[in-house]
This record gives structure tokens, C-alpha cells and sequence, in this order.
């Protein structure tokens, strides 16, 4: 669920404007107009959209921009350092290929917007949905295969730019947080690691808990170091018309770490965008192994191994191939396997194979459902054809309508999973 926007637009403005006169010192006629604040913004910051105007110089100025914004309530990290984001933006704006907003100004002031923020440039273009995913609706489905795999190799090859730039060149030493371990892999370890204590207030985690202990045992050794975005996800990137990518956006997890962590959370979103919510990828969509061999190609590296193992512990399902057939080191040929034969994570509880619900109880439940519905429209039918009105009728098809939206779903725990071949709509856990 997004973050709720708390900040009043009005008071925005007239604080933003007041702001802006002490980051222009030399402009006059400084102008902030446009002020919008998103109902609901991204995960882990408020956003304040605006536009200002101003003259610098006899030259008119004018700029669409965005205000990040610390959460002033309930927040994803347990601490934010937006002054890290906003370094990170500038140099990789100035000296690298990586597309990211320019980074105008960063201030720790909470009389401007209740909370410390930063200032970057607007972007202009498209983002894939998180909520509902991109992979079950929305604009990346409505592209041709052969545009959707423009848009995957895009991204992928802008991942690979961030991987090969010299973050000791850039000035971004200060990433490398000696106090949490001696090497990169150590202090992000270390850092998910007190983030998952701060979240859990000693609530115990089997699933996590166990995936730290399986990191400990299976740690790596002798890992290449490269700037890590840390929330590497196609989610986070702006795509212009020609499907390049015009932003590179949210750098709260931004530290240094081996290619592979960010290779590795890429592929793991995508899998929970699928696999997870019973969808298929996008048609024109790499193969994971194909993910992996077109980054590995980009930066003129061999990653897929690393970032395959980032995700284990795996076993196979039933009946699930090494890969898809004839696919080449890409992985060209896509998913086509059906859901319930894909790969799952060890260790994540599955359906039992023997939850189907038997016809007779199936048949039971419909018309449980379905009688008393077919009762109601009849008597809405006489109360209309009486001339007693359609108040029945229209809440019957007020109740359809609700139905599209899986309220009852959500309120009685009821889960759906797709089986090839069979048209139950709903089992339960347990």
C-alpha cells in the first residue's frame, strides 16, 4: 500500500514559495503555482509536485519539479537519509549516462513540508504499476511482444550502466559504512538485518529468520563492489514514448554491494509479479536467464551464477523444466510454463495439492450462493413490474458491480489459484 499524503497543498505553496527565495538569493519575481499532492504516493515517501518560475539574470526560468518528502507518520525505514539520495542523484546526473532526475536541492528543514526533503526535477513519461502489477494490467500489457522486449532490454541495459560506473571517481565513498562490517556484502547483511528487528518488535519471523541464517551459511566471497541502486525493479524507472528510459527513481536503499544484489532483487520482483499473483510475464519478456545474460553482456561480466544463488534456497516443482526448450543463453523462447509448474522459493508455504474442493460441496456452495440471488432478483422483478419501484434491482446490480472487486474475496480470507483444466474459483487455507 502506497504512503497517504498528509501535506496541505495551500500551505505548500506559500511555504515552497518563501523557500525558494533563500535557494534563489539572486532571482526576483519567484513564482510556485501547480501544487499537487498525490493521494497516495510511493512506498516510502510523500510527494509534492510543483511548478515554479523565476528570473535569474534577465532570463526567465521555468521548472516542473518534485518534492520527496520524509514521512512524517508510519514509515517503510527505520531512518531516512535524503541527503545521501541526493548526492547520489547529482553525481550520477552529472558525470554518468544513468538517466536520473536532476537533483536541485535537498534541506532538512520540517517547517517547509513537516519533514526533512529534497527537490528534483519532474520527469515526464510512463511508470509500470505496482498496485495493480504491470504484469496484470495496464500500459507494458498493451504493448506489442516486440516493444515489451525493447522496454526489458532498455531497462536492463541501464542497469548495467549504474553496475559499471566508478563510484570512488564520483565521490561516493561515504557508502561504504565501515561501522556495520568491513566489507560491502557484511554491512548489508548487517543492515536488513537491523531494519528486520526494527519492523518485527521481537515478533519472530520463521521466513525471514531462516533466510538470514541461510545468507550467513551460503555468504559469498571475493564479490566484485559497484554502486547498488538496492530497490532495482522495473516499477522504478520512467519510460519516455520511444520506450528509453527518461528516469531512474527512489535511491532510500542505495549503498555499494556486488552487481548480483541488484540483478538478483530485479529478478525476485519479477517472479513475485507472476508467480506471485498467479499472473505470466509480459510476453516480450526475457527469461530469467535471459535477464541475466543480457545484463552479464552489458557489463562484459558472468553474474548469472551469483545472482542465481541470491535467490536460493529453490527446488523445483512438480513436474518443472531446466528451462524453457530451445531457448538460447538469453533465454529468447519465454515463459510459457503454467503457473503451478514454475519455480518456488524454499520454504514458502504452498497450497496443498488436495484443496480442491470436491464437486459435491462445490455444488453446494453454488447454490448456496446463487438460490438466494435467484430469489431477490424475483422479487425485485415484481416490486418493478408492480410499479413499486427499482430500489431491489438497482441494489442487486449495485452488489454485481461490488463483485468485480472481490470484496467478499478479500473479507472471508479466501485465496484463488489458477489450475490448468479446472474452473473452481475459490479455495481455502486451511
Amino acid at each position: 500500500m502506497a504512503l497517504k499524503n498528509t501535506i496541505d497543498p495551500q500551505e505548500a505553496e506559500r511555504n515552497l514559495t518563501r523557500w525558494l527565495a533563500t535557494r534563489l538569493p539572486g532571482a526576483e519575481g519567484i513564482a510556485v503555482s501547480g501544487v499537487r499532492i498525490p493521494s497516495a504516493s510511493g512506498l516510502s515517501a510523500e510527494t509534492v509536485m510543483f511548478d515554479a518560475s523565476w528570473r535569474e539574470n534577465g532570463v526567465e526560468r521555468h521548472e516542473g519539479l518534485v518534492a520527496r518528502v520524509q514521512p512524517s507518520g508510519p514509515a517503510v525505514f527505520p531512518s531516512y537519509h535524503l541527503d545521501v539520495e541526493h548526492r547520489v542523484m547529482k553525481a550520477l546526473g552529472e558525470h554518468t549516462p544513468v538517466p536520473v532526475p536532476r537533483a536541485f536541492w535537498q534541506d532538512d528543514d520540517p517547517s517547509v513540508l513537516g519533514a526533512p526533503f529534497l527537490v528534483m526535477g519532474r520527469v515526464d513519461g510512463r511508470i509500470p504499476a505496482d498496485d495493480p502489477p504491470f504484469t496484470a494490467q495496464g500500459w507494458v500489457l498493451d504493448l506489442s511482444p516486440g516493444e515489451q522486449a525493447t522496454l526489458n532490454e532498455n531497462a536492463l541495459q541501464v542497469l548495467a550502466q549504474l553496475h559499471a560506473v566508478d563510484h570512488r571517481a564520483l565521490g561516493l565513498d561515504f557508502l561504504d559504512r565501515r561501522h556495520l562490517g568491513a566489507q560491502p556484502l557484511d554491512q548489508q547483511i548487517a543492515y536488513w538485518e537491523n531494519t528486520f528487528a526494527w519492523a518485527a518488535e521481537g515478533e519472530p519471523n520463521p521466513t525471514i529468520e531462516a533466510a538470514f541464517e541461510w545468507i550467513r551459511s551460503n555468504r559469498p566471497s571475493g564479490e566484485p563492489v559497484v554502486l547498488s541502486w538496492g530497490d532495482a525493479r522495473i516499477g522504478n524507472m520512467i519510460f519516455a514514448d520511444d520506450l528509453s528510459i527518461a528516469g531512474v527513481l527512489d535511491w532510500e536503499m542505495v549503498g555499494l554491494g556486488s552487481p548480483e544484489l541488484d540483478l538478483a532483487w530485479w529478478l525476485f520482483l519479477l517472479r513475485h509479479h507472476t508467480e506471485g499473483i498467479g499472473a505470466p510475464p509480459p510476453p516480450g519478456f526475457l527469461h530469467p536467464d535471459g535477464a541475466r545474460g543480457a545484463h552479464d553482456d552489458r557489463r562484459g561480466t558472468d553474474a548469472s551464477g551469483r545472482a542465481d544463488g541470491l535467490q536460493q534456497p529453490r527446488v523445483p516443482a512438480p513436474g518443472e523444466d531446466s528451462g524453457p526448450a530451445g531457448a538460447d543463453r538469453h533465454g529468447r523462447e519465454l515463459h510459457r510454463q503454467p503457473v503451478e509448474d514454475s519455480t518456488m522459493l524454499a520454504g514458502v508455504p504452498q497450497p496443498p495439492t488436495h484443496m480442491v474442493m470436491p464437486g459435491v460441496q462445490q455444488a453446494v456452495f453454488t447454490a448456496f450462493i446463487f438460490l438466494p440471488l435467484g430469489v431477490a432478483l424475483g422479487i425485485a422483478v415484481r416490486n418493478l413490474i408492480r410499479g413499486e419501484g427499482p430500489v431491489l434491482l438497482l441494489c442487486l446490480a449495485g452488489g454485481a458491480i461490488a463483485a468485480v472487486f472481490e470484496p467478499i474475496v478479500d473479507v472471508l480470507g479466501l485465496v484463488f489459484f489458477p489450475r490448468q483444466g479446472s474452473w473452481i474459483a475459490f479455495e481455502t487455507m486451511g
